[in-house]
C-alpha cells in the first residue's frame, strides 16, 4: 500500500477529507522521527513499538572487493510487533 492508498482508506474510515488525512499522516511521521531522534520510543497501538538501538563497531566486508572494512558504532531503529498483530499474522 502506498501513501495515496493509505490516505484514501483513512478518509473512507473517518469523516476527514483526504487533505486533512494527508496532513495528519505528515505530522504523525514528524512526531515519530523527532521522538526517535531524541532516543525515545513510540508505541503504535495494535501494531507495535519503534525504538532506537545502539550498534557496536564491527568489521565487515566490501561486497564487491571482499576487502575488510571497519563499520563504526551507530544507532538504528528497531520494530517490535504487538501481540495483536502477531496473532493476526
Amino acid at each position: 500500500m502506498n501513501k495515496a492508498e493509505f490516505i484514501n482508506k483513512l478518509a473512507v474510515k473517518t469523516t476527514y477529507t483526504k487533505n486533512t488525512c494527508e496532513e495528519i499522516l505528515t505530522h504523525f511521521g514528524d512526531i515519530i522521527s523527532e521522538e526517535l531522534a531524541l532516543g525515545g520510543e513510540i508505541t503504535i497501538p495494535k501494531v507495535g513499538k519503534l525504538k532506537v538501538k545502539a550498534t557496536n563497531a564491527r568489521q565487515g566486508h566490501h561486497p564487491r572487493t571482499g576487502e575488510v572494512i571497519s563499520i563504526p558504532a551507530g544507532r538504528k531503529v528497531v520494530f517490535s510487533t504487538a501481540k495483536e498483530m502477531k496473532e493476526k499474522l
